[in-house]
């Protein structure tokens, strides 16, 4: 993780702690995605979520 954050996001290894956030390595959400698909290839394993993906926030919207 160390090296995907320093290498490909520039940011200090001094930076990279435990109790680091996104916004405190000056991290958005684009650049989370792309640090998922950074260590999904650096480690060789696809991500997995412990439950599928809701569709609830959908359920009531209808075209018109």
């Amino acid at each position: 993780m160390t090296a995907v954050l320093t290498e490909k996001f520039e940011v200090s290894p001094e930076h990279i702690r435990p109790e680091a956030t996104l916004e405190s390595l000056d991290l958005d959400s684009l650049a989370l995605a792309e640090l998922a698909l950074a260590l999904q290839e650096t480690l060789g394993s696809r991500w997995r979520t412990t439950r599928p993906p809701s569709t609830a926030p959908w359920a009531s919207w209808s075209p018109r």
